[in-house]
C-alpha cells in the first residue's frame, strides 16, 4: 500500500466519498491478524508519514499503527539499481523519486499489487509501459498491477 491512501482516510470532502469508503474497505481488509488480505508497506510509506505536518503525521501514524501491515523490503542493491534504472527512463524520470521507490519495492517483492489514489503517476499507460521497458532490460517480468483500491477489488 503506497502513502496517498492514508489521507483518504480521513478525507471529508464530497467528491471524494466514494474513494474514501474504497480506502476504508482496503485499509480494514488489510488489518493483521483480522482482514481477508494481507497489506503490506515499506520504509518509504513510514519515511513519508514521519515527514508529513503535524496533526496528519500523528493521525496517518496512528492509523498505519491500528493496520498494523507487514513490511515489505527488497535487496539494497537490486532496490538501488532499479531505482537508478527508473530515474534514466525520461517518462520516469519525470515522477518523484519516492514514488520510484515504491515501484522498486513492490516491483522487486513477491506483493502482486501496489495499491495507490497517486493515479496520475502511476497508472497511466505511457507510465507502465516505461515500468515494464526498465523491468524487462533489469531481467524482471512480473506483471505489473497498479491500481485504486476500487481496481484492486473489481479484480478479485
Amino acid at each position: 500500500m503506497e502513502t496517498s491512501l492514508f489521507g483518504f482516510w480521513y478525507d471529508v470532502h464530497q467528491r471524494n466519498l466514494k474513494s474514501r469508503r474504497h480506502v476504508r474497505r482496503i485499509l480494514l481488509s488489510c488489518r493483521k491478524g483480522k482482514g481477508i488480505h494481507r497489506g503490506f508497506v515499506s520504509a518509504v510509506v513510514f519515511a513519508e508519514l514521519e515527514e508529513s505536518r503535524e496533526p496528519y503525521k500523528r493521525r496517518d501514524l496512528g492509523l498505519l499503527g491500528k493496520i498494523d501491515p507487514e513490511t515489505v523490503t527488497a535487496d539494497p542493491e537490486q532496490f538501488e539499481r532499479l531505482v537508478e534504472a527508473y530515474e534514466a527512463e525520461p517518462r520516469l524520470s519525470r515522477i518523484p523519486e519516492r514514488d520510484r521507490m515504491h515501484l522498486a519495492l513492490y516491483t522487486l517483492s513477491d506483493l502482486d499489487w501496489l495499491i495507490t489514489m497517486d493515479l496520475k503517476d502511476f497508472t497511466r499507460p505511457v507510465m507502465l509501459e516505461a515500468v515494464v521497458k526498465v523491468n524487462h532490460a533489469q531481467g524482471i517480468y512480473k506483471a505489473v498491477k497498479i491500481g485504486s483500491p476500487e481496481t484492486f477489488f473489481a479484480s478479485t
